[in-house]
């Protein structure tokens, strides 16, 4: 693979950050640099940078880190897992390296999967920013109706797919995206358009997209076909899911104790009243159960309106409550649910009965959310926004419950927990200022396009 002269850049502060990483294990686990140990760290060293760089290259940290930043993370994390597996192995087949504690193996692996990930945050919002200077174009049946999209994606021109097809020239090297509306040939042809062109194209998906996603290719005969599971946790990680679910509910208990005295003390002296509030929610299969919350809102928020969303901005969410939304520890009292049984750890959000009812008129694939239970975390809470459309939302959903396994669980858990500390506008877009900058001479000439 070509480097470009970032990805250089990148990659010589990877070697430097690696090697920084094993020097504070050693800090760490032993106060310093004995010349036992560090004759070990040494003679590993040339095998610990090969391993650190080659990862990297496998897990895309050098090329499209336009991506979101938690898949970037990922696959950081991943690299540092894999560099301490292969580097301790390494070490301990080499006799003359069996110096090397394994503490500070696994303390450096720590501190790596830490820094490189921190390292790329500045790199993911500049490519990021500068990937998305090109301008996009809807294509969908409604042009006069179309999905909300980032600030930082300009969409500038929708139109249907015949008008497209017909203009194709125009658009070569913008970003083309396909709403959901737009299916059939139609949709087929637009792919094979990007695909002969090499031009990047953005798929709104379809229930049939979501599943086709999660199929594998195998062959009946001499036909290759596409093997299509039904939608559910499969029989075999059941019990496994169930496991993770006590231990981590366990963990989160001990780990936000001091939260749980502090939070409701807080509640309590803003604006009085029952500091945990009870909710009806549908869980699998459209069981109804009742779930816990802090409370966020002025008591008796919905006494005379009934179930109403919260909007941005909402005057009924007290300023204790707009802390916990943000921040998502308004659900912490939830692992009460999980204990119980009633959800999952991760899982599709549980709604509220009166919205199921609203949204399966809109949706006629809601309600296949239910075939799992719900959960405290999900995909579309850390892919989306906290007011993202219920449309996409169920999209994230299928799409989490087609490709289900014990894995997804486990990045969508390390996903939550960097929503949690980091702003997500700090992550997934230029913040606005770079925006007006970049955009400012750009946006009268494109409304006229």
């Amino acid at each position: 693979m070509r480097l470009t002269p970032r990805a250089w850049v990148i990659a010589i502060g990877d070697v430097v950050l690696t090697i920084g990483a094993y020097l504070l294990a050693f800090q760490v686990w032993l106060g310093g640099f004995p010349a036992y140990n560090w004759q070990g760290f040494v003679e590993v060293v040339p095998l610990l940078l090969v391993t650190t760089l080659l990862l990297l290259v496998v897990y895309g940290q050098y090329r499209d880190l336009h991506r979101p930043f938690l898949e970037v993370a990922v696959g950081c994390v991943l690299t540092a897992a894999g560099v301490a597996l292969v580097v301790g192995l390494g070490a301990y087949l080499d006799l003359d390296a069996r110096t090397l504690p394994r503490g500070i193996m696994l303390l450096g692996g720590l501190f790596q999967a830490i820094l490189l990930p921190l390292w790329r945050i500045g790199f993911v919002r500049e490519t990021k920013r500068q990937y998305f200077q090109r301008p996009a174009v809807l294509v969908t049946a409604h042009p006069s109706v179309s999905p909300r999209f980032p600030r930082y994606i300009r969409v500038m021109q929708r139109c249907t797919p015949g008008v497209f097809l017909a203009r194709e020239a125009c658009y070569r090297g913008h970003l083309v995206i396909v709403d959901s509306d737009v299916v059939g040939r139609e949709r087929e042809r637009l792919v094979e358009w990007a695909a002969s062109l090499s031009n990047d194209l953005y798929l709104i998906p379809t229930l049939h997209d979501v599943m086709t996603n999660s199929g594998q290719f195998t062959n009946l005969g001499d036909r290759p076909v596409i093997t299509i599971r039904p939608l559910a946790v499969p029989a075999e990680y059941r019990w496994l899911k169930r496991v993770i679910d006590v231990i981590v509910s366990a963990m989160l208990v001990i780990i936000f104790s001091p939260a749980l005295v502090v939070i409701p003390l807080a509640i309590y002296i803003e604006s009085g009243g029952t500091v945990l509030y009870r909710q009806v929610r549908e869980g699998q299969h459209g069981k109804q159960f009742s779930l816990f919350k802090f409370r966020s809102m002025v008591n008796g928020a919905e006494d005379e309106s009934g179930p109403v969303l919260a909007a941005e901005g909402d005057p009924r969410v007290t300023r204790v409550g707009r802390i916990l939304r943000a921040s998502r520890l308004d659900e912490l009292p939830q692992v009460i649910n999980v204990l119980k049984g009633d959800m999952s750890i991760v899982g599709p959000r549980p709604e509220r009965p009166e919205f199921v009812e609203q949204y399966a008129k809109e949706y006629p694939n809601f309600q296949l959310r239910e075939v799992v239970k719900p959960g405290l975390t999900g995909l579309a809470q850390v892919m989306g926004r906290y007011l993202t459309e219920p449309d996409d939302k169920l999209r994230f959903d299928l799409l989490y419950i087609a490709r289900y396994s014990p894995w997804m669980d486990l990045r969508i858990l390390m996903w939550t927990v960097q929503v949690v500390i980091f702003p997500q506008q700090w992550i997934e877009s230029p913040p606005e200022w770079v925006q007006e900058l970049d955009w400012k001479m750009t946006a009268s000439s494109g409304s006229r396009t």
